[in-house]
């Protein structure tokens, strides 16, 4: 077994010797994230103008996350899978032109899948949600308790609002923006440091699951999602221990990078504050300065793939197994339809087909051994006799 040590020592190595290939591909994507965030930008800035409210503006930034998502993913696995064959015999065959060849792989539907992005951003979006709501709360206690000027400024709002006084009630905001723009600034910083922070920490484990493809081949997403997280849970120790032995390396610099971004952003420009631009303005500059070290994560999965793909394998026949002895054991009850279904998978999967045959001849060995217990009990009740 290879020990934690070792891994490390060979991640960083292996990151040292293809850093100028890595690089490049890194920029790619950093370009196309800056051409991403100067759309969403202006959009936004535009959609500030129309006075939508912060819920219409959080609801298009919410969109603009997810847009990005989705256009980059692609980007991303192809810089993995360059990433993947530096680390092989054919380094010395790998170019820039294989990037983009490699991109129409990662447009397919099972790549897409792979970092289960729907359920990461709803996560993250919850997370976002909860913190905002605590912070919120806590904001408000501390500071109603404890400064004279906010107590004034919530009361008041809070009249204005309760009598339906609402031209007033806009009115007050736009004349104390300031107050509540310092108000929101820790519960902002707080809520979206937290979510982002979550989207990485989950993408960064789903990326393992490029590898894994080849292995849940026709299998259906939710069912090789369901093994994926049962064989991290099964060897949690194995995987974070090797994962945390890279990613320690990440947290501080997007701790820094993102809190530097949000409060210079916001210092330096008050007058455009806008907490859903300034969030996603941090959130880019953190995805620059971390993209160049992606190499290390991949590099970790490579050290660990033939063990943890032997784990995920052995996660997935078991599943399988217990749903063919169901099906074998039922088959006379199965409709035709799902019958020819049936038929058809073990014909293109001969691995399936030997777990299927070797089901018979497990129940044969089964049904021999009870036919012989039975036997021998019928002995010894006829020598008692």
């Amino acid at each position: 077994m290879k020990s934690n040590n070792f891994i490390k020592k060979a991640v960083y190595k292996s990151y040292k010797d293809n850093l100028v290939m890595t690089l490049r591909f890194s920029a790619i994507i950093s370009f196309v994230l800056l051409i991403l965030y100067c759309v969403c930008a202006m959009a936004l800035s535009v959609v500030n103008s129309m006075a939508l409210g912060f819920f219409g503006t959080l609801i298009l930034g919410l969109l603009f996350v997810i847009l990005f998502c989705y256009l980059l993913e692609p980007f991303l696995y192809s810089y993995f899978a360059m990433t993947v064959l530096l680390n092989s015999p054919s380094r010395d065959d790998v170019r820039m032109s294989g990037y983009f060849k490699t991109l129409q792989i990662g447009f397919n539907k099972p790549v897409l899948k792979s970092l289960s992005l729907p359920s990461t951003l709803v996560y993250s979006l919850l997370i976002f949600l909860s913190l905002e709501v605590v912070c919120t709360l806590t904001s408000y206690e501390i500071l109603y308790n404890s400064s004279e000027t906010y107590r004034q400024l919530f009361d008041t709002l809070f009249n204005l609002y309760s009598v339906g006084n609402y031209d007033e009630f806009n009115t007050y905001i736009s004349s104390n923006i300031d107050m509540l723009r310092s108000f929101l600034l820790i519960t902002q910083f707080i809520s979206s440091l937290g979510a982002f922070y979550f989207f990485l920490y989950r993408s960064a484990i789903y990326i393992m699951r490029y590898f894994l493809v080849p292995f849940s081949n026709n299998l259906p997403n939710a069912f090789s999602t369901s093994c994926f997280k049962e064989t991290v849970r099964k060897n949690r120790k194995y995987f974070y221990d090797n994962y945390y032995s890279i990613v320690w390396v990440f947290i501080p610099i997007i701790l820094v990078v993102y809190s530097a971004s949000f409060f210079s952003i916001y210092f330096l420009y008050l007058q455009f504050s806008n907490f859903i631009i300034i969030e996603l303005s941090s959130i880019v500059i953190t995805l620059l300065f971390i993209l160049p070290l992606a190499p290390l994560l991949f590099n970790l999965y490579v050290m660990m793939i033939d063990k943890f793909g032997a784990m995920y394998t052995n996660v997935i026949n078991g599943h399988l197994f217990d749903q063919i002895k169901v099906l074998k054991s039922n088959y006379s009850e199965l409709s035709k339809e799902d019958q020819e279904r049936l038929d058809y998978i073990l014909k293109q999967r001969p691995d399936f087909k030997k777990m299927y045959d070797s089901y018979d001849e497990n129940s044969k060995d089964i049904n021999k051994e009870n036919d012989k217990k039975e036997s021998d009990k019928n002995d010894d009740k006829d020598n008692h006799k």
